[in-house]
């Protein structure tokens, strides 16, 4: 597990302030290292991410096949978004932190 110092070293500066000014705004209570980085790099919730798919929004709606959205309930495709978007979460933090492990490579 990592802590605090590695993590936050896979964030750019504006990231940092980005997360600290979203937790100030969001949350009554310090965040984990897993929930300030979803605030830092703007990761929706899993419900906003539903709803703006929902919407037609197609980073969201594309995470699931369209003949799900077309042929399962609301519950159905909920729970399956559900899954698709942890996954996608996951990814999108671990391509953040191999980018800047990257550039500092450089």
């Amino acid at each position: 597990m990592k802590n605090w110092e590695e993590e936050l070293q896979t964030l750019t500066e504006e990231q940092i302030k980005e997360g600290f000014l979203k937790a100030r705004k969001t949350l009554d209570y310090p965040p984990s290292i897993a929930q300030f980085k979803k605030l830092a790099l703007d990761l929706p919730s899993v419900t906003q991410a539903f709803t703006a798919a929902e919407a037609g929004h197609p980073k969201f709606r594309n995470l699931i096949i369209s003949w799900d959205w077309k042929n399962l309930s609301r519950k159905e495709l909920q729970e399956k978004f559900r899954g698709a978007y942890e996954v996608y979460q996951e990814n999108k933090l671990n391509m953040n932190n191999n980018q800047l492990l990257e550039n500092k490579g450089e």
